[in-house]
């Protein structure tokens, strides 16, 4: 930058300096030798070595390198309005040769600047105005049916309106979605209000105020040829990939699933939890199937419940699918009951789908499979009714019947192995016995004094079955009574018990943080008791494929597995942030655990034990 006056600035100086003459009663100062002044002192209040007035490139064009003066490069920073505010410049009153304020022996550098910045922020308050236009004539549809289309939604809500744009998203799998409707006018959007409650399928829609637009798609990502168009049929795009799934694993899983892939391209980085994916197969059949997949879970990732999780039970029948109930804290209302659908693979993890889900009012307390009927299932809830759903028909259809005869909160359910009937356990001290095709119970079991948390069939013996509360009850249908009570002065409430898959004759109970394994033969004290666990024991089940292993879970947060003859922990699972209140093991996969907790998380999960010894309780 050439100097403005002859003492105005020094060659070696990074900073600007003004020494303005004394003035003199003959000495008059011109405006022009003001303005100057001001642009001197507001220039010598800048650092020009601050990064921000460096140039983008720090190289000359001739390829030296940059040594920290400002260059004839260098952009030059002026104040606009005090150089030109009076519009009077130097050379007699006219501009010079640089319109940004340079002076003649400078080159223009930078000339129109100004007036980009200004129609750079004048393209922006349009387009936000046009945004804010589109947010307004945009409403929010929840809670879709995963029947309906976006075509019939479309065609529903045209008649508030013209409808512009439809967008539905979410989870195609999921029993519910959400949508985005754009109207010509923001009177169909205000009309489109009077929706919300609508039936569309099997749920009334939701509908609300937009809170962002529709983005437009971009026409660049489109396909330009018949070739890039057949490609894209044939892609799937993945997203909420496990970090430790490998892209071998992935690949293996699609062509498992869905089909032969051709290409696949797994992106991710350290910054993020998880992973993308783009996978394009070698027919469109197979991508239309792996679109079935989208919901489903790859490696190590949990499943998320909507509220806390209380039990989960693997089906007797089908080697694939699993049961889940949740409920709101401390036992709150509202509750869920999710049907699970797992498709093991021969590498680590496998994938799950929740294929149905049912809302209840009251939280669930505990659930199982029938072991007659596929897709019949039974909960017991808070407000102590028993309810059977057929996870066959939709969620308007069921639960399929009500049983009320508790009247306080029903805590444990299971169906006998081989007749089609199934017991209940309340903390109304009650027991009962129900069938499918009846609304009152078979029969009511009255020994106990206290609550009672547990209820279970004995696996060999049909006839038998045990109950808990301070107590172990052991009864027997076939003249319904109580044939043994186990007492134990080490325990007070009895929360879990369950019978050995390989013998008749081997209970286990959980009590407090202890563990104890009886003959029922000889119950004057246990064949071993052992405390391995922090905290209460919540549920307690044995291996159906080992005779000396069992499950069990705490309000500790841990899972462990136990051998029982040698009184030895077998592994310890810390997979939960809060207390672990559902427990099972797969009949048909061996060494597969699934576990429901508090942290709305249902891990499934089949890893190699660790052994460690544990000593037992005295």
């Amino acid at each position: 930058m050439a100097a403005v006056t002859g003492n105005a600035i020094g060659s070696d100086d990074q900073f600007i300096r003004c020494q303005s003459p004394a003035p003199t009663p003959a000495e008059v100062e011109t405006e022009y030798q003001r303005d100057v002044r001001k642009l001197v002192n507001f220039l010598s209040k800048l650092n020009p070595s601050a990064k921000e007035f460096f140039p983008s490139l720090h190289t000359a064009r001739d390829g030296r390198k940059y040594d920290g003066r400002l260059s004839a490069d260098a952009p030059i920073f002026v104040a606009s309005t005090d150089y030109y505010g009076n519009g009077v410049t130097g050379n007699g009153g006219n501009k010079d040769s640089s319109s940004d304020g340079s002076s003649n022996s400078q080159p223009n550098r930078r000339r129109g600047s100004g007036y980009n910045q200004g129609w750079r922020k004048t393209k922006d308050r349009v387009r936000k105005a046009q945004t804010e236009e589109s947010i307004r004539r945009t409403v929010y549809v929840s809670d879709i049916d995963q029947h309906v289309t976006e075509e019939k939604l479309a065609e529903i809500f045209a008649t508030c309106g013209q409808v512009v744009d439809c967008r539905v998203c979410g989870d195609p799998n999921s029993v519910l979605r959400f949508a985005f409707i754009e109207f010509s006018d923001e009177d169909g959007a205000r009309a489109a209000l009077n929706l919300g409650g609508t039936m569309l399928g099997y749920y009334p829609v939701r509908v609300l105020p937009s809170k962002t637009a529709i983005l437009p798609v971009n026409p660049k990502f489109l396909p330009r040829s018949d070739d890039e168009k057949e490609m894209v049929v044939r892609t799937v795009y993945c997203t909420n990939i496990d970090r430790k799934v490998t892209q071998t694993e992935l690949k293996a899983t699609f062509e498992q699933c869905c089909g032969e892939v051709s290409r696949l391209r797994l992106l991710g980085d350290n910054m993020h939890s998880t992973h993308i994916a783009f996978v394009e197969f070698l027919r469109a059949e197979s991508a239309i199937v792996a679109l079935n997949c989208t919901g489903m879970v790859l490696g190590a990732l949990p499943i998320r419940t909507r509220f806390k999780g209380k039990a989960v039970r693997f089906s007797g029948i089908d080697i694939c699918r699993l049961l889940v109930g949740t409920c709101g804290r401390f036992g709150g209302r509202r509750g869920r009951l999710h049907v699970l659908q797992l498709y093991p693979t021969r590498r680590r993890g496998g994938i799950i789908n929740e294929v149905a889900a049912f809302d209840t009012v009251d939280g669930v307390n505990d659930c199982c499979w029938s072991e007659s009927h596929q897709s019949l299932a039974v909960s017991t809830l808070t407000d102590g009714t028993v309810k059977l759903w057929d996870v066959s028909l939709p969620p308007a259809l069921n639960p399929v019947s009500h049983f009320c005869e508790h009247y306080d909160e029903a805590r444990s359910v299971d169906w006998n192995p081989v007749s089609d009937c199934f017991l209940s356990a309340s903390l109304d001290s009650q027991i009962k016995l129900w069938t499918p095709d009846r609304s009152n119970s078979s029969y009511t079991f009255q020994r106990h004094s206290d609550s009672v948390y547990s209820v279970a069939w004995n696996a060999i013996d049909p006839h038998v079955f045990a109950s808990g509360d301070g107590t172990a009850g052991l009864w027997d249908v076939r003249d319904n009574r109580c044939f043994t009570v186990i007492h134990d002065e080490k325990t007070r409430e009895l929360v879990s018990c369950g019978w050995n898959t390989y013998s008749q004759f081997h209970l286990a109970t959980a009590s407090g943080s202890s563990i104890h394994v009886w003959d029922i033969r000889t119950t004057r004290s246990p064949l071993v008791g052992f405390c391995g666990h922090d905290d209460t024991v919540c549920r307690i089940r044995f291996s159906p494929h080992q005779p000396s292993m069992l499950l069990s879970c705490s309000v500790d947060n841990t899972v462990r597995t136990w051998d029982w003859r040698e009184v030895a922990s077998i592994a310890r699972y810390d997979l939960h942030t809060d207390r672990v209140y559902g427990i099972d093991m797969s009949v048909h996969i061996e060494g597969l655990i699934a576990s429901a907790g508090w942290d709305n998380l249902v891990h499934i999960w089949r890893d190699r034990p660790v052994t460690a010894t544990l000593s037992a309780s005295p």
